[in-house]
């Protein structure tokens, strides 16, 4: 059997100060050469990163030509409007981490537009938008 490498991109939550009133969020990418993997995943974490499409051109970088980046990210977007607003509040207040509120067209519109070709989408959740996309480097 080969052996096979693992490298894990960690989401590091913590909270801090008052309890829930410092929340904080921190990704860390290591320092890789380019086209290192074949295969990314990021599960709900694009939603909590401001500069996303810088993220999403790293891992698209960081891909051998057809590798595969799979991810699942919350669209709030398009639905529960007034849970948006709450949301965004508290974040503003730092009571919770910044999120994006994506519509599911504007984040395959981000993932396309860094270069990827989706190959497969499903919403896994209705009520409250969780998207899934396969996309190739």
């Amino acid at each position: 059997m080969a052996n096979k490498n693992f490298t894990i991109l960690d989401l590091i939550i913590s909270l801090r100060d008052m309890g829930f009133a410092m929340a904080s969020i921190t990704v860390t990418i290591r320092e890789q050469s380019d086209e290192a993997y074949d295969v990314v995943m990021a599960f709900n974490i694009l939603c909590y990163i401001k500069e996303d499409d810088k993220v999403i051109q790293r891992i698209y970088e960081l891909l051998k030509p057809g590798g595969v980046f799979i991810s699942a990210t919350d669209c709030l977007g398009d639905k529960m409007k007034l849970m948006n607003v709450l949301m965004s509040v508290c974040s503003k207040l730092r009571l919770i981490p910044f999120m994006k509120f994506y519509k599911i067209g504007d984040l395959e519109e981000n993932i396309k537009r860094n270069g990827f070709k989706i190959l497969e989408t499903q919403n896994l959740h209705h009520g409250m938008p969780n998207y899934f996309i396969a996309a190739m480097k």
